[in-house]
């Protein structure tokens, strides 16, 4: 597995402890910043951070959740909890 660095976030578009994360319809990580958000969801997915950071974005600034990737375990999605 490779090592993954959260890319930055804008705290001013995702309030902190905004976001979730679940894998299939199990939540894995709630009210998380969205650096945090991102690393996880990348992790999971076993990709890098940078397009999931990308992603991580633009659900920050009111997009719909996002489905980032795929495990063993189903879809890995990220979505706004506030």
């Amino acid at each position: 597995m490779t090592d993954v660095v959260a890319s930055p976030v804008s705290p001013r578009s995702c309030p902190d402890g905004a976001l979730a994360v679940a894998v299939g319809d199990v939540p894995v990580l709630q009210n998380a910043r969205g650096a945090l958000a991102a690393q996880v969801a990348a992790r999971i997915c076993g990709v890098r951070v940078g397009p999931v950071a990308v992603l991580v974005r633009a659900v920050c600034r009111g997009g719909p959740a996002a489905t980032v990737g795929n495990s063993d375990w189903g879809p890995v999605t990220v979505s706004r909890t506030d």
